[in-house]
């Protein structure tokens, strides 16, 4: 009995401890994002005939990420976000979509792996990549097909995640988190025709849930 005691001891401790170490080694997610999407102006907030709306669009895409310990890591996504700007200028709606390819490359941080939910953070620095541009009117017709000679190719900025990560089997959690991002870079191109000289920036930012599945090699 008293070896029985002993040998189930051992068995759950060394269950414990590779329960606890499954955030370490390489790990694959696939994600989508809900968010809100807005093209910041200081320019454009200051004229009267101008108003910004809500822009809701959605973002997707695939990550990797390798545990340095259970509890710290690191991580890299690809995700295809469709952004961009809806407004109202003199009475008239208009949508202004710009699609990137966005990459952020991140450090994360979670609580306890061996719980079955954990608090899961992620920060780090983006770079987006513009893929596509057009002008569309308030009924979704376009107005102009290819806009990007307006906005630089490329822009750089930051990103924030917080959220909690939920166990479906011992290699499978689901995540869920509030994550935003801000560009530090104008994505107007200040090169472009008719670009009025003085202009202040304009700064990409979009805020929203992500939901997405990670999968643990280890």
């Amino acid at each position: 009995m008293r070896k029985q005691l002993i040998f189930g001891t051992a068995l759950v401790a060394a269950l414990s401890v590779n329960t606890a170490m499954a955030q370490e080694g390489l790990n694959l997610s696939v994600k989508g994002i809900g968010q809100t999407s807005w093209m910041l102006n200081a320019d454009n907030s200051d004229v009267s005939t101008f108003d910004y709306k809500t822009t809701i669009v959605p973002a997707f895409g695939l990550g990797v990420g390798y545990g340095l310990t259970d509890r710290m890591g690191i991580g890299l996504d690809v995700l295809y976000s469709m952004q961009g700007q809806r407004s109202e200028v003199a009475g008239a709606e208009f949508f202004q979509r710009n699609d990137y390819l966005k990459i952020p490359l991140m450090f994360t941080y979670n609580t306890d792996p061996s719980r079955n939910t954990m608090f899961l953070a992620k920060v780090g620095p983006q770079l987006g990549l513009l893929t596509g541009s057009k002008l569309d009117n308030g009924d979704g017709e376009t107005l102009i097909d290819d806009t990007k000679d307006s906005y630089v190719s490329t822009d750089f900025g930051a990103m924030l995640s917080l959220g909690a990560s939920f166990r479906l089997t011992e290699n499978l959690r689901l995540n869920t988190s509030l994550r935003g991002d801000y560009m530090f870079t104008n994505a107007d191109n200040e090169d472009a025709v008719g670009y009025p000289a003085g202009r202040a920036a304009t700064n990409n930012a979009t805020g929203g849930l992500e939901v997405g599945l990670t999968y643990f090699l280890n």
